[in-house]
């Protein structure tokens, strides 16, 4: 497969799904790529989320200026973060019942009304008989 080049990333973050016997699913959000490990910077979510919520814990993180073009960088895509999680919480309430776990790292953040692209991701569902 030929992808092409992104080479205008702003940001990235991590997004993960998990379930807690107690709880239920849950949304992880974070600082990502290669700062998962070095900030441990991340926001937990109880699914179902809102999208007010998803920008709420995305603007919470340390990480966040960044996002908001830290020393005259552009402007992350919030927005397009935003709409990325909450499609992924849609995607694993609606398959809850199979879905073991996500990991999107890293989900590159272009600019402001550029978008968010997903360079890798893990889904782990059992099987259902």
């Amino acid at each position: 497969m030929v992808e092409p080049m992104i080479n205008d990333t702003v940001a990235e973050l991590i997004l993960g799904i998990n379930t807690d016997p107690q709880f239920g699913l849950y949304m992880i959000i974070g600082a990502g790529g290669i700062l998962v490990e070095l900030m441990n910077d991340c926001r937990t979510l109880l699914l179902p989320t809102t999208a007010e919520a998803i920008s709420e814990a995305i603007l919470s993180l340390h990480y966040a200026p960044l996002l908001h073009g830290f020393r005259n960088r552009p402007k992350a895509d919030i927005a397009a973060a935003t709409d990325a999680a909450l499609a992924l919480a849609r995607f694993a309430e609606a398959n809850a019942d199979s879905l073991l776990e996500v990991d999107i790292n890293p989900l590159m953040l272009g600019p402001e009304g550029r978008g968010a692209i997903a360079a890798d991701a893990l889904i782990r569902t059992r099987i259902n008989h």
